[in-house]
């Protein structure tokens, strides 16, 4: 008992050292914040260095026309309901990102953050319903896949010459119109005005052979007339079974809403947008153009609008034997017609007015010769016919439309930034977890599909894949916290390491259902 008393008062003394003293010397000296493109790692800034970087952010986050200053008549005048919002800047490696956020955690803003979840879920759904809405839309690796598992099995069987267009927007949530933002949710709400919806949450919890007990927490939403016989959660577990979308799992239902309408998502969204407020430092501004960035339905808000002008501008776009895809604010058309893709640069480069769209030449890529003529500038990057062309974290061949992983992003940072381990008493147990789940996230189909890429760039893919997971292995092994060491259990670590092994070639396998892995010239179906 005196040992665990001595232990508890060190605990307790530890505790205080670093929350009063360590904490409060630290928010004394420095500002302290996350930075894009950095992982986890953390910046520190003494306080006069960030204020006059924050003030020349500032200036030039105002200098766009986005925010007008309310005089202190109008900040009283300022309805009960107005929420505010903070604008803060996240370091990028040359320019610094605006972030909104609501200031306080009070009821009236949990019940504003409440309504923008469930204006992200009503758009959802109609986006769902009518796709054509998102135009060209991909949401991450499994719409990436699906668009260029098709292009590349024909790019193999006849191979022609394909020309690639990388086009990034510049400033694209500051930049959308509200009078084109409204026009094009209001379409896409309008419909269902009267429209009822049902949200459901649940938690999810199953057993995984190589990363034990687990557990998710999923918020689903639908029209109301779709789910009449899964109002009560044994219908709703009923119809997942039948589907053949749950087996060996318990569902637990948390929450169940069936009293929205479309048209209260539509006076909400309206509301929000031009009614909004955002706070810097002791002046109120009015948001005159653009969308918040940091809001859970921001990305949905930017696709829906890009997607109103993908409808308009490339309608008539014949994609025989290519493809366009927009991840957010990032374009990339593949096209074997060469006129095709100058057209696509020309128009894009020059802008679009309506949608407020500006191209960021330094970030425009081609794999073709441009000319003035186009309205090429000095600063677009030209990539010779044959290469690999990236976009998104992605390397596409040009020739064969083999994928392959960007690992630029990792250069000259530590690995250790890249994730957390965090403190546990179970420390192996959490770090075989951990690894496992970052196994199977990177493990993607569109790196270890072999009817979409070639032997050779699966093997490249795998190797790289392991070679970096082997990296992160180490990194673990040196931060496990309190003295131990990989030493005093060699066993437990070699297995791990085994298992790992085992469950890559699971996922390789589950990535090419239907196709032969016992032969290496063997790599399509029977």
């Amino acid at each position: 008992s005196e040992l665990a008393y001595r232990t508890r008062v060190l605990g307790q003394f530890l505790a205080w050292l670093l929350d009063g003293y360590v904490l409060g010397l630290v928010r004394a000296c420095f500002y302290v914040t996350e930075s894009m493109g950095q992982k986890n790692t953390l910046r520190f800034y003494r306080h006069e260095v960030w204020a006059k970087l924050q003030e020349l952010a500032f200036r030039g986050h105002v200098s766009k026309g986005q925010l007008e200053e309310l005089s202190p008549a109008q900040v009283a005048s300022l309805p009960k309901t107005a929420m505010v919002s903070s604008l803060r800047f996240i370091p990028k490696a040359d320019s610094m990102r605006p972030i909104t956020r609501v200031i306080k955690a009070n009821a009236k803003s949990r019940h504003h953050q409440s309504n923008m979840r469930e204006l992200l879920d009503i758009l959802g759904v109609c986006a769902r319903s009518t796709p054509p809405l998102l135009g060209f839309t991909v949401w991450g690796m499994n719409d990436i896949h699906q668009k260029l598992r098709p292009l590349a099995a024909t790019q193999k069987d006849k191979p022609q010459r394909l020309y690639f267009v990388k086009v990034d927007v510049s400033g694209a949530y500051e930049s959308l119109p509200h009078n084109k933002i409204i026009e094009v949710i209001g379409q896409a709400l309008t419909p269902v005005q009267e429209d009822a919806f049902v949200i459901r949450r649940y938690a999810k919890i199953w057993s995984d052979a190589y990363e034990g007990l687990k557990k998710s927490f999923t918020r689903q939403a639908d029209f109301m007339e779709d789910n009449i016989g899964s109002t009560n959660m044994k219908g709703f577990v009923m119809t997942m079974q039948r589907e053949r979308k749950l087996h060996n799992a318990i569902l637990v239902e948390q929450t169940f809403s069936s009293d929205l309408h479309g048209r209260d998502a539509l006076q909400f969204f309206t509301q929000m947008l031009t009614g909004g407020v955002v706070k810097f430092g002791k002046k109120m501004f009015r948001q005159y153009r653009g969308i918040p960035q940091g809001s859970v339905v921001s990305s949905l808000l930017c696709c829906l609008c890009y997607g109103h002008m993908e409808n308009n501008l490339f309608k008539d776009m014949n994609l025989n034997g290519g493809c366009l895809m927009r991840l957010v604010d990032d374009f990339l058309l593949i096209t074997p017609d060469l006129h095709q893709a100058q057209t696509f640069f020309k128009t894009l480069l020059a802008g679009v007015q309506d949608y407020g769209l500006v191209v960021n030449p330094q970030k425009v890529v081609v794999n073709f010769q441009v000319s003035e003529d186009l309205g090429a500038s000095p600063k677009v990057r030209m990539l010779p016919a044959s290469c690999l062309f990236p976009w998104c974290g992605l390397l596409l061949d040009t020739h064969t439309l083999d994928v392959y992983k960007d690992y630029s992003s990792y250069a000259g940072l530590s690995l250790r930034y890249s994730f957390t381990l965090g403190f546990s008493q179970r420390a192996g147990v959490h770090m075989k977890k951990k690894l496992m789940g970052l196994l199977r996230l990177k493990c993607h189909a569109i790196f270890l599909d072999f009817m979409s890429n070639s032997v050779e760039a699966v093997y490249g893919n795998v190797y790289k894949l392991v070679l970096l997971h082997a990296w992160r292995f180490h990194v673990c092994a040196q931060s496990l916290p309190f003295g131990q060491t990989v030493a005093k259990n060699p066993a437990y670590f070699l297995h791990m390491i085994l298992d790992m092994a085992a469950y890559v070639n699971r996922l390789i396998r589950l990535c090419n259902k239907g196709v032969s892995l016992g032969s290496r010239h063997q790599t399509r179906p029977k």
